[in-house]
């Protein structure tokens, strides 16, 4: 067991590590309901709104991603 445990704690470490590339992830390939029911009031009601706001965190993840991974 002592294994298992191991290893998940070093796959937990790696995806946080990751953060921001999960985020991107899962707001590009999860349903609208789905990314709601994680973010709560802070995600806009209105269905514009909503989606102009997730294109926006959308952007400023991918330029992160790349600006590390110039820096690498």
């Amino acid at each position: 067991m002592d294994f298992w445990n191991e290893q998940a704690d070093q796959l937990e470490k790696a995806l946080l590590d990751n953060a921001p590339a999960l985020v991107l992830h899962y707001i590009r390939t999860a349903s609208p309901e789905a990314v709601a029911a994680l973010a709560g009031d802070a995600l806009p009601a209105s269905d514009n709104t909503r989606a102009s706001v997730m294109a926006t965190l959308a952007a400023r993840l991918e330029r992160s991603r790349v600006s590390m991974a110039a820096a690498t």
